[in-house]
């Protein structure tokens, strides 16, 4: 987010649906739009043209703490529809009463529609298929990113370093010497 926009209208559109999300989280209105806390938000836009399994069954964040938070939500912006630009499935999710469905095949989607939805759901991308005059599943994803701050950096820099043959011989033995004059 903190880079000059590929593209306004997109950048527009994320900046929007990130205050959406935060305010059907209940957070204040510019959650995870800055580098203020360890998450921020991205937004990317995804293109499936052919695929079997292209994102596996899974739930993000229910196991890992603190993230565990049930209020926790993904966005997905729809820019293609199911029949149309693709055949298949696409976007497969579970819902709270663990019904399985395929968003724009179970559920009308349009180019257009948001979906928010809760991280924790079982969720997978599979099944897309195009012909040749269709353009593919294509979204937008908004994922909160974690943010490594300059202290994680450096100490992670710093092990890598420390396990690196060459820079134990060459280059530290120079930095000890300049620290000591």
């Amino acid at each position: 987010m903190w880079n000059q926009p590929a593209d306004d209208l997109s950048f527009s559109i994320a900046v929007a649906i990130q205050r959406l999300r935060a305010r059907i989280e209940g957070r204040t209105p510019f959650f995870e739009l800055y580098p203020h806390t360890e998450r921020m938000m991205s937004y990317r836009i995804a293109l499936s043209v052919a695929g079997t399994n292209i994102v596996p069954p899974h739930r993000d964040w229910r196991e890992k703490a603190p993230l565990n938070d049930i209020q926790r939500t993904q966005a997905t912006l729809y820019l293609s529809k199911h029949g149309t630009d693709y055949e298949g499935e696409g976007f497969k999710f579970e819902t709270h009463q663990g019904k399985m469905m395929v968003l724009g095949r179970d559920e009308d989607i349009d180019p257009g529609d948001l979906v928010i939805w809760n991280y924790g759901n079982l969720h997978s991308v599979s099944n897309v298929r195009t012909s040749e005059n269709q353009i593919g599943f294509i979204r937008m994803l908004l994922p909160p990113e974690t943010i490594h701050g300059s202290k994680q950096n450096f100490n992670r820099l710093r092990a890598v370093l420390r396990d690196n043959k060459n820079f134990r011989k060459y280059i530290l033995p120079k930095i000890k010497k300049m620290r000591s004059s």
